[in-house]
């Protein structure tokens, strides 16, 4: 099914890209833009989005994904195309250690680049070392966070899956390590 989308934002897609620049991340996934979609269904009548009501979640996400790329405020993530990936284009893009951890929220910078990140060592890695779980505990944590966001998994159109990394991450090469452990990870200040 194909969506003609309009070029101008509409109210509830405006609404839904203020929501996005609020958290402030470069990328996002499909997943979290349809809770952004969900979030603005729920305050369609206080703030007057003009959102029908008989649409369902899943016709209203694409409607809205469909308006939000045809008025360039939001794309196909370049590195990630194969996934469910955006790239929010009215935020500045970041180093490739911060989009890979945002495209994958279970993944951490790991080995070198790790040591190198928190001033370890004076080595420069070549490329960029990740450490993430394998799919099973990736399933796993993937359930557990879809119960915090309070998202009922049966009825949300969009499922929370795990991404396929790109060989190369903002020019920069990526090495992936699968563990069979979600492995203890630390946010370094001032980052995602």
């Amino acid at each position: 099914m194909t969506i003609q989308a309009r070029r101008t934002l509409s109210k509830a897609s405006h609404f839904i890209l203020r929501q996005i620049e609020d958290v402030g991340k470069p990328i996002i996934s499909e997943f979290e833009l349809c809770r952004f979609v969900a979030a603005a269904r729920d305050a369609f009548e206080r703030h007057k989005l003009g959102i029908r009501t008989g649409q369902t979640l899943l016709k209203d996400f694409d409607l809205r994904k469909a308006n939000l790329i045809a008025s360039n405020k939001i794309a196909v993530d370049p590195d990630y195309n194969r996934t469910a990936i955006l790239r929010v284009l009215t935020i500045p893009d970041l180093y490739a250690e911060e989009i890979v951890c945002l495209a994958d929220p279970l993944a951490y910078i790991s080995h070198l680049s790790a040591m190198q990140r928190w001033g370890f060592t004076l080595r420069v890695a070549k490329f960029l070392q990740i450490c993430r779980p394998n799919k099973t505990v990736a399933t796993n944590c993937f359930e557990k966070i879809v119960m915090v966001a309070g998202v009922d998994a049966k009825s949300f159109p969009i499922k929370l899956t795990q991404v396929t990394h790109p060989k190369i991450v903002r020019k920069m090469p990526l090495s992936v390590y699968v563990s069979d452990k979600l492995g203890a990870s630390r946010i370094s200040p001032g980052s995602f």
